[in-house]
């Protein structure tokens, strides 16, 4: 990653301050994280043009390599961090929003046992235990043909083995892909 950040800064002064798409040959370099600046070439001292260009380029192949080794990195842990805080709020109970055929919305606390194989929801009273091997399918936002409930883009329903639905309205998009996503993957573990 050191040899990325050296190569971007050296690159406007080399190419004189240009940050367009041309180039100095065939081996550009196709950045993921958006279009990086351009630079001539220069051959080392001893060595040809040709061999240059090519140590250059498996250079540029390895950093490549190690630039998305290291997104990849990143991106597992942050995925990582927000399954943690998902199952820390879960077990500890979470107070929802759950929304009944007529449209009401009704407050809850849901619950994930500690073994991750259980969802609880209580509502007042009473309190329903669903088993995540129960949990047939989980619908993202609105569409979801064969429902009475009204559904929007802030929900997430969960479609049991008994044939019974529960929606869950959450309270922004992140929050229902996280609970959806999150979920999902518990329950497929359990299958």
């Amino acid at each position: 990653v050191g040899n990325f950040a050296r190569q971007q800064q050296q690159g406007p002064s080399q190419s004189g301050g240009g940050s367009g798409s041309g180039g100095g040959g065939n081996d550009k370099f196709i950045s993921v994280v958006g279009e990086l600046p351009t630079f001539e070439k220069k051959p080392r001292r001893g060595d040809d043009e040709t061999s240059s260009q090519a140590s250059q380029g498996t250079e540029i192949s390895n950093l490549s390599d190690k630039v998305d080794a290291a997104q990849s990195k990143e991106q597992k842990q942050q995925a990582k961090a927000v399954v943690k805080d998902f199952v820390k709020g879960m077990v500890k109970g979470r107070k929802m929003n759950v929304l009944a055929q007529n449209g009401s919305i009704k407050q809850c606390t849901a619950t994930l046992s500690r073994n991750l194989d259980t969802f609880r929801i209580k509502v007042g009273g009473q309190t329903r235990n669903i088993e995540l091997r129960d949990i047939e399918e989980i619908h993202a936002g609105e569409g979801l043909e064969g429902i009475a409930t009204p559904l929007d883009e802030l929900c997430a329903t969960l479609m049991l083995a008994s044939e019974d639905c529960i929606t869950f309205r959450m309270a922004d998009i992140n929050d229902r892909d996280t609970f959806v996503m999150c979920l999902l993957m518990f329950c497929n573990n359990q299958k």
